[in-house]
């Protein structure tokens, strides 16, 4: 029978995952030694099968070995963060602690009924809004250390944006199941909205690597965790925006890691952080 030499390395490993890639699709593998190159064979008849079959495990391979979108000795993304939670702190100054009376949370806090009337920008505004200094503390360490880990996985830019879309989509929803007179305020809801992005990404990361079912799903219950351990203790802990913001992060971080296997370029990266910014200031 007629043989077709289809690749040769001087890895022996590399050529005994050949064999075994074909044999699990009942296709028969040779492996010649010629020093120092290993030469694959198979039959005429099996090579165009044969080639596709180990064009896709090549492929497969490629993926997985991929680095990582941020190297951890990339400043970026900590950098990033550090500009977020600086600019919240900051702000904080100016706003000052929870006053009903004053025209920032009058016209800013997560008002329910307000926003069901209309006033949707309040699900933004309300994020940059805190009631005390333990508050904006809290927030400030969990989202510098959330938004750095996001940032080496998507870039500053984008983790900055989708950790503001995250925030925004649980206020809103955590709004409309609310009745008034209920109201939040925080970035909180970020800040859990960024473990169920992380959560999601890690999820299509493990999926790709073609893990089994119960360490897929590891993420998931990981955010639960996380959730009841700091996201429900306190007297004026708004569980449910916390919640909302968590479940909110969750498609959005396995959409993320399905259209980004790495981070985004620069000039996305730009356009993400300008666009959060300035919905923001608006």
């Amino acid at each position: 029978m007629s043989e077709r030499e289809l690749r040769a390395t001087t890895d022996r490993s590399q050529a005994r995952d050949w064999t075994l890639v074909l044999a699990s699709e009942g296709i028969e593998g040779r492996i010649t030694e010629d020093s120092p190159n290993y030469t694959l064979w198979v039959a005429e008849l099996d090579a165009q099968g044969a080639e596709v079959l180990l064009r896709v495990y090549e492929q497969e391979n490629e993926r997985s070995a991929a680095p990582p979108p941020s190297s951890l000795s990339d400043p970026a993304p900590f950098q990033g963060a550090l500009a977020v939670v600086t600019a919240m702190v900051a702000f904080f100054t100016v706003t000052g602690p929870l006053d009903p009376q004053s025209i920032w949370f009058a016209q800013g806090s997560a008002d329910a009924g307000r926003m069901a009337s209309g006033e949707l920008w309040r699900s933004v505004s309300a994020l940059t809004l805190h009631a005390d200094w333990a508050h904006v503390a809290s927030n400030a360490a969990m989202g510098a250390f959330l938004l750095t880990a996001l940032g080496r996985s998507v870039g500053p830019g984008v983790a900055f944006a989708l950790s503001l879309l995250a925030g925004t989509s649980g206020n809103i929803v955590n709004a409309a199941l609310r009745s008034a007179p209920h109201f939040s305020v925080g970035a909180s809801t970020a800040v859990f909205g960024m473990v169920g992005i992380l959560s999601g990404l890690s999820t299509v990361r493990r999926r790709e690597r073609k893990e089994n079912v119960r360490r897929v799903a590891l993420p998931l219950a990981g955010a639960l965790a996380i959730l009841a351990m700091i996201g429900t203790g306190g007297d004026r802990v708004d569980v449910w925006a916390h919640l909302f913001g968590l479940l909110a992060g969750l498609p959005i971080g396995l959409i993320a890691g399905w259209r980004w296997r790495s981070a985004p370029k620069a000039p996305a990266q730009i356009a993400a952080a300008a666009s959060a910014v300035a919905a923001v200031v608006l």
